[in-house]
């Protein structure tokens, strides 16, 4: 994807992504409104985050979505803070044409607590989601998932099944992770309102 394939898919694929799974596999819930976390973003979000901070060249962004295939070259060392605006304009106008998710917003809480909420547009299933949960590095390529709540519709996911969903998940996001070639994650730090992503990141990125 772009640099931030490594923030899309270390924060927003792991935070937004475990709804999707968990709308799509295990419910059909389609009750319920999206919960407004307040984050409000443009198109001078995307290109501040990708083109200045992360400095990573993408073809055709609208091509680099949830799930697509994508290869990347090259490595570039970063050490960046990306706000909830910045992530949260990443996952939508990578989204907008062929994506799952819409209308998403991304909130950094602090001490490694990330919040989120947005649409899921599938046939399967089109319903809002809310998560929220704790995130920690525990390698270069990899991360763990702890969830606290996590909604979909207006139905609230079961702790017991959580665990379960989270746990099938960031073993897929890890092994996503694991064959991004360019990537390598030093540190992670979750502040209010922003991320800071210490490590290297692809020099480019396109679609297959």
């Amino acid at each position: 994807m772009k640099a931030f394939k490594i923030i899309l898919l270390f924060i927003l694929l792991i935070v937004i992504g475990v709804a999707a799974y968990v709308g799509i596999g295990y419910t059909k819930a389609k009750s319920g409104t999206q919960k407004d976390l307040g984050v409000k973003y443009t198109m001078a979000d995307y290109d501040r985050a990708v083109s200045e901070k992360a400095g990573v060249e993408v073809s055709v962004p609208e091509d680099i979505y949830f799930n697509s295939s994508f290869k990347s070259e090259g490595s570039k060392q970063i050490d960046q803070t990306f706000t909830d605006a910045e992530i949260s304009a990443i996952q939508n106008y990578s989204n907008e044409k062929k994506g799952p998710f819409k209308n998403v917003q991304i909130h950094f809480i602090g001490n490694d607590q990330v919040e989120g909420s947005g649409l899921i547009t599938d046939p399967r299933v089109n319903a809002p989601v809310y998560v929220k949960g704790t995130i920690k590095q525990t390698g270069s390529k990899s991360v763990s998932l702890d969830l606290q709540k996590l909604e979909v519709g207006s139905f609230n996911i079961p702790s017991a099944l959580q665990t379960k969903i989270s746990d099938e998940f960031v073993k897929t996001v890890n092994n996503i992770l694991s064959g991004i070639n360019g990537l390598s994650v030093d540190k992670i730090e979750i502040i209010d309102g922003s991320v800071r992503f210490v490590g290297s990141v692809p020099a480019k990125v396109t679609a297959n």
